[in-house]
């Protein structure tokens, strides 16, 4: 049964549609003594659900037949409503109320609809997040949703990444947790310029770094012990690095852990008086890179241009190729109802084996709305995890190439949008490479056809060799572009698969830091019914 707000809010818009009102102003007038008789607030959206739901109603639905009504009086309509809401994925929706009107032509239980069900659908939930955005507390229940469903995967992908290091790298497999830890620390350190003097293993939990860290003042360096533990970071492992200040003249201790940190050994480095820090790997990472400044910049981008509220999903193909002969042999279809486009990235992004993807579209498809919607959806999933300590997916990085079009190589596109665009303090573009080895980037390269239009064929092979350079072991590389540069889908397919070699001799594969393991896919068009173009701005 629907709640009584819902149930009030159907049974006086009934009572308009008996006597319609065709003066805007007057509707809006009839609009605002609905909402007060529901006791809601004309100037400020509701915070609980089913209020918003029922102010919804009464802002778009006004007007409407009664078997649209009803149909959105349905629990069941109303049910996938909701948890599309928490989820973040309207085709749950959808795909009750396709079902709901193929059900009505044969039972007529709704009635005869006399409007364009769908149409009114992407209406109302338009409508419904804008109100969201204005109340703010829904929105931030949806969002704490959908970065719980992002950072559930996490954990999941950072060991599977691991996994597929131990296989590339032998050497890695032989060292211990710790080991392993104090390796990656040291190339960190390499790469921000600590220098190092000694690494040793002062017990089988741990490994050791005496390190010199550049202070404020040029040319002077802190000496800093720091202890790379397996597993959670706890009092005993301080006791042993006190030991190891005192034991090496330090000026201070650093204890490491790939994540969890005891809230003991937290509180007393809180209370050590600069002798001893704690950090996850991720915080040591944060002590020379900030992106905060970025991320802010991007998800306000989003909300600027309304990405937010307006982004529908997007269904996407993928031609099955024979290996033997590179001929297509059937298409996998991924449609839109069943997360399309974006769920086929998340779960590409959890495969450590892949690390390229390019996506084909026409011209006005939602290639560029789609990087940014992404982007601000994992984004937004490592803020929380930042502020909740807990494992953090890639930052989603989006360079549009139509910013970076005379940039002619990759370490000078990469440098212009660190260093210049969005002053991300990088020591150095090294900094970059080691970060994007050590799987914390996701790096967008948004309208390859920004760079491919007005150029010939092998300056475009070229560009794209450039841009190949990014996709190192422990990257992941997202690339779109438009389809009318490439006539024949083989053509697109053997560039974008790097099937096609550098135009320049002697520049082959093999010269590039990894294989370029890669795979690309097809947007395909929704009808404008589906796509509520007649509501969402051009792209």
């Amino acid at each position: 049964m629907a709640p009584e707000i819902i149930t009030t809010a159907l049974g006086a818009l009934g009572k308009v549609v008996a006597d319609p009102v065709k003066d805007s102003a007057m509707r809006r007038t009839a609009v605002i003594k609905i909402l007060k008789r529901l006791h809601l607030d004309p100037n400020q959206p509701p915070k609980d659900f089913e209020s918003l739901y029922a102010y919804a109603l009464i802002e778009e639905l006004n007007g409407q037949p009664p078997a649209v009504l009803r149909l959105f009086e349905d629990q069941y309509v109303q049910r996938s409503f909701r948890r599309s809401f928490d989820a973040d994925d309207w085709s749950t929706v959808r795909n009750e109320v396709e079902l709901a009107i193929q059900r009505n032509r044969e039972t007529l239980e709704f009635g005869h609809f006399g409007a364009d069900v769908e149409q009114t659908l992407v209406n109302f939930i338009t409508k419904f997040q804008e109100l969201v955005n204005r109340s703010r507390d829904p929105h931030s229940t949806r969002l704490e949703n959908k970065v719980d469903a992002i950072l559930k995967e996490v954990t999941k992908t950072r060991k599977a990444e691991e996994a597929h290091r131990l296989v590339e790298n032998p050497e890695r497999a032989c060292a211990t947790p710790a080991e392993r830890l104090r390796d990656d620390a040291r190339i960190w350190f390499g790469a921000v310029g600590y220098t190092l003097e000694q690494e040793w293993a002062p017990s089988d939990d741990s490994a050791a770094l005496l390190v010199n860290v550049p202070t404020r003042r040029p040319g002077r360096f802190d000496r800093v012990v720091v202890l790379c533990v397996d597993g959670e970071l706890g009092l005993h492992h301080l006791d042993l690095l006190d030991s190891l200040i005192a034991g090496n003249n330090a000026a201070e201790g650093w204890g490491v852990a790939q994540l969890r940190i005891s809230e003991a050994s937290r509180r007393r480095a809180a209370d050590s008086d600069d002798r001893f820090s704690c950090f996850s790997f991720d915080e040591l990472i944060d002590l020379e890179v900030n992106f905060e400044p970025y991320i802010d910049w991007l998800q306000s981008e989003v909300e600027k241009r309304m990405i937010n509220t307006r982004y529908v999903p997007l269904s996407c193909r993928k031609d099955e190729i024979n290996p033997a002969n590179g001929e297509p042999v059937d298409v996998s279809n991924y449609h839109w109802q069943s997360g399309g486009l974006d769920r086929y990235v998340q779960t590409w992004l959890t495969d450590p084996t892949k690390k390229h993807l390019s996506v084909l579209g026409e011209f006005g498809m939602g290639k560029s709305w789609f990087s940014m919607h992404f982007a601000s959806k994992l984004a937004e999933a490592w803020k929380d995890a930042k502020s909740r300590g807990l494992p953090r997916p890639r930052i989603p990085l989006v360079i549009p190439l139509r910013d970076y079009a005379k940039q002619t190589s990759v370490s000078g596109l990469l440098s212009e949008f660190f260093f210049n665009k969005h002053k991300i303090g990088l020591r150095s573009y090294d900094v970059f490479r080691v970060l994007n080895r050590m799987g914390r980037l996701l790096l967008i390269f948004d309208g390859f056809d920004e760079m491919a239009s007005r150029i010939d064929r092998n300056t475009m092979v070229a560009n794209f060799w450039e841009l190949a350079k990014a996709v190192e072991p422990g990257a992941k590389v997202l690339l779109s572009s438009r389809t009318e540069h490439f006539p024949e889908a083989k053509e697109a397919r053997d560039l974008l698969e790097a099937r096609v070699p550098h135009p320049r001799p002697g520049i082959h594969r093999t010269a590039l830091p990894s294989r370029l393991l890669s795979s690309s896919l097809s947007m395909t068009p929704r009808s404008r019914r589906c796509l509520g173009i007649s509501s969402v701005p051009k792209r």
